[in-house]
Formats: structure tokens, C-alpha cells, sequence
């Protein structure tokens, strides 16, 4: 394969949008109506993502500590198979990469049900179409389709463009989000009175806490977008663990604001209202929230923030998962042919890979559900054996700092892991036959690639 080197031109706050744009989506907007209070409730909403930010920020602390210890710099493949065998760094990587890859098209999805939330809202035009069989709307399709080329477009002609656009629009989220939050609770609403109650009627607590946290890796994959790129950042290594906890951060109180914001600007007592949730824009609870407070300013105001976050998503993941993907193809153990690069010095066939997957998986995906809980299962897992490795250097050094990070993050992923598996403590079930479909078909599909490749020399990327 052709030599190469990638361009150094992140600067620290790109990076963070990258990190920040992906953890935070089209999910924290509408499922704070849908699925956030209906199972944890207030307080187990809150205190889920509050008590998950922790544990993700040290999970953030063990990619820096396993990053300090390596040569160079790179993802979760490079940082474990330096630290771990390529064979433990495949089987991580590949499931990170799932977990990226599913935003893509929950982001393009959550894109198209915003334009035909306004279409309905505003002309009451709603478009169908028969497609392979299924169900799915004209102006689905066509806004998903625009919104995958003009992500590989902008990925393609390198990361300096997907940068600063990536950066506007993480920083027109974060500002949304906190005008939004504040003109909400300084709004004359009653705030203890929208509080109450603090849990949704017949639901303990325990359960309530416990429904949110299985979430968390899914509510915060892709804070790792920043070692992710870290080959193409323009500053030294050692700010990537702060840039990830501020993204962590940020991305917590981002959640955390949008549960508040919907709560305040709820009709109704809350428990009735997530009942009873209208059709159009009314379906999606922060922006009929911020309209309900704050007409037309309100609305204006979150609909360009949603817009934001869901763009960040699309176009954060495919350069994330372009660069997963290039990294294992380079390294032997993925498809030759994901290594290619085009004459912009980007790996363009990676990127391709992305969207061709995405739209794949837009095709055989019905809820939004499933593909949450497929997105977690994979973090987990990948978390987990990026906390193992933090762990086991740890002890080796005799660092008791990042022993006490590692053991912490692989105690939570393993938590996680049992939770999504095996639902006990009377948590729903959220594990369902399409979540083990795909699983096993990208297992499959990881395992023909690393046995046509692996015979080949471990080749450790070194561009720096």
C-alpha cells in the first residue's frame, strides 16, 4: 500500500467537537419524552446520567494513560494492539466501530423525521413510497440519501473542511443547549412543582436508576472520536485526556438540560404528558417544550439546534469510523482494500464503507430502539477491554491512580454488559432479534476480514 501521512491540523476545540458532536444527538432531544421520564423518571434520569458521566470520564482517563504509554498516537485499535495484541485490539475496535457506525444512520433518520415533522407541521404533506419490500417514506429516502453523499463529500476532501464545519456546529449545539436551559428555568415556570414526582407512578427507584444507566454507553459513544484523530491533531498528545473529560461534561449537562427544559415545558403533569405526545413537531419534546415557553424565539432557537446535533453526528462518526476502519485495514487485519486513500490524502474507500453501511442498515433497521441497544452493547465491550488494558499497565507500573480508573471503567462496562445481555432486577427486556441479527452479521462480517488478513505481519501504524 502506498505511503502515507496524515495531515496535523486539529486544533484542541476541534477536536472536542468531534468528541462532543457525536456523544450528542438527535436521542438527548427527543427521547427525553419517549423513553428518558417514562423509565427513569426525574431523579433516575438525572442521577443515571450524572453517575454515568463519572464512570465515562474515567473510562476517558484510561485511553489517556494507555495513550502516554504507546509511541505515537491513534484509536482504540492502535492504542490496544500496542498494549494488548492485535487480536484483543480487533475484537475492541471492531465493536467500537459498530457502535459509530450505528449513529450514522439514527442521526440520518432523526434528520429526515424532523423535515417531515415540518412538513406536516406547516403544509401537512406527508410523502410514501414502497421500497424492497418495506415501508418507507419518499421524503425519508431522499433527504438520507443528501445527507450521506454530502458527509462523504465533505470527509472526502479532507479533515481541515469536515473540521471547521464540525465546530460551528458543536458550538451552535452547546450554546442552544444552554440558552435554551436557562431562559427555562428563569421562565416564572413552577420548577418544584414540574419536578414532581420524582419517578413514574408503580416504578421503584432502583429499577428507574438502572433503566437509564444500561444506556450510557450508547447516550456517550463517541468521546473517543478524540484518539480516534488524535493523527491529526496539531497539538501534543498529553491534552487529549482533557479534551475528552470536557466533552464528557459538556455532553452530561447537555442531556441532563434537555430532561429539565422538556419537563418545564410540559403541558401537563409529566407522567400524563409522555402518554400523550402529539404527532409533528410536538413529537419531538425539547423543541414543543422551548415552543410552549417561548413561542416562535423558542422554537426557532431549538429547531437550529437539533439541526446542529444531528449533523455533528452524521458527520463526526463517518470521519470517526473512516479512520477506525483505515487504521485496521493498514494493520493487517481488515479488507486490503479499506486502506486506499484518494489524491486529498484521505482514506476515501473507509469513508465509502461508512455511508454504504449506514444506508444498509437504514434499510433493515425499524426502531430507533434496537439500534440504541446494539450501539451499547458494542461500547461496552469496547470500553471494557480499553479499561482492561488501563488496568493491567497500571498494576505492572504500580500506577494507583489509573489502577483505580481501569477497575473502575471495566467494572462499569462489565455492569453494562450483563444489564444489555441478561435484563434482571425486572429492568425490561431490551435485548430483541433484529439487536442479535446484527450483531452476529457485523461479527461475521469482522471475522472474514481479520482471517483474510491476519496471516499477513502485525504492521503497527506509526505517522508521527
Amino acid at each position: 500500500m502506498e505511503d502515507f501521512k496524515f495531515h496535523k491540523v486539529l486544533t484542541p476545540l476541534q477536536a472536542w467537537s468531534y468528541s462532543y458532536g457525536c456523544l450528542l444527538g438527535w436521542g438527548g432531544f427527543v427521547m427525553t419524552a419517549t423513553v428518558f421520564l417514562p423509565q427513569g423518571g426525574v431523579i433516575g434520569s438525572l442521577l443515571a446520567f450524572g453517575v454515568g458521566a463519572v464512570f465515562i470520564a474515567l473510562i476517558a482517563m484510561n485511553y489517556h494513560y494507555i495513550t502516554s504509554l504507546c509511541p505515537g498516537t491513534g484509536g482504540i485499535f492502535y492504542l490496544l494492539q500496542n498494549t494488548m495484541g492485535r487480536g484483543h485490539a480487533f475484537a475492541a475496535s471492531w465493536g467500537i466501530c459498530f457502535a459509530h457506525l450505528l449513529i450514522i444512520p439514527l442521526n440520518a433518520r432523526a434528520l429526515a423525521r424532523m423535515v417531515r415533522a415540518l412538513l406536516l407541521e406547516y403544509a401537512h404533506i406527508e410523502f410514501h413510497m414502497h421500497l424492497f419490500g418495506l415501508n418507507v417514506l419518499l421524503v425519508d429516502f431522499i433527504i438520507i440519501a443528501i445527507a450521506f453523499a454530502s458527509s462523504a463529500y465533505i470527509n472526502s476532501k479532507g479533515i481541515r473542511i469536515s473540521a471547521r464545519i464540525q465546530t460551528i456546529f458543536a458550538l451552535i449545539m452547546a450554546i442552544g443547549i444552554t440558552l435554551l436551559f436557562f431562559m427555562a428555568i428563569f421562565s416564572g415556570v413552577d420548577i418544584r412543582q414540574k419536578l414532581s414526582p420524582a419517578f413514574f407512578p408503580g416504578r421503584k427507584a432502583l429499577e428507574s436508576f438502572m433503566l437509564i444507566f444500561i444506556m450510557i454507553p450508547w447516550a456517550f459513544v463517541g468521546f473517543d472520536s478524540v484518539p480516534a484523530l488524535s493523527r491529526e491533531a496539531a497539538f501534543p498528545k498529553k491534552k487529549l485526556g482533557r479534551i475528552m473529560v470536557w466533552a464528557v461534561g459538556i455532553g452530561a449537562f447537555g442531556y441532563m438540560a434537555n430532561i429539565v427544559i422538556t419537563l418545564l415545558g410540559a403541558p401537563e403533569p409529566w407522567p400524563i404528558y409522555v402518554r400523550n405526545m402529539g404527532k409533528g413537531l410536538d413529537s419531538i419534546a425539547v423543541v414543543a417544550s422551548a415552543r410552549r415557553l417561548f413561542g416562535t424565539p423558542g422554537l426557532v432557537i431549538s429547531l437550529i439546534t437539533l439541526l446542529a446535533a444531528i449533523l455533528t453526528g452524521v458527520n463526526g462518526s463517518v470521519a470517526n469510523v473512516s479512520r477506525l476502519v483505515y487504521t485496521m485495514s493498514r494493520s493487517n487485519s481488515l479488507f486490503p482494500i479499506l486502506g486506499k486513500t484518494n489524491n486529498n490524502g484521505v482514506p476515501a474507500m473507509a469513508i465509502n464503507f461508512a455511508v454504504v453501511a449506514s444506508f444498509v442498515l437504514v434499510l433493515i433497521s425499524t426502531t430507533f430502539n434496537t439500534m440504541e441497544m446494539v450501539a451499547s452493547i458494542c461500547t461496552a465491550f469496547g470500553y471494557g477491554y480499553c479499561s482492561l488494558s488501563a488496568l493491567l499497565n497500571a498494576r505492572k507500573r504500580h500506577d494507583k491512580r489509573y489502577l483505580l480508573s481501569g477497575a473502575a471503567g471495566l467494572l462499569a462496562c462489565s455492569i453494562w454488559l450483563v444489564f444489555l445481555s441478561f435484563p434482571i432486577l425486572s429492568t425490561e427486556s431490551v435485548m430483541g432479534v433484529k439487536m442479535y441479527v446484527s450483531l452476529a452479521a457485523w461479527v461475521f462480517i469482522g471475522i472474514w476480514g481479520y482471517a483474510i488478513t491476519c496471516r499477513k505481519p502485525d504492521t503497527i501504524l506509526d505517522f508521527d
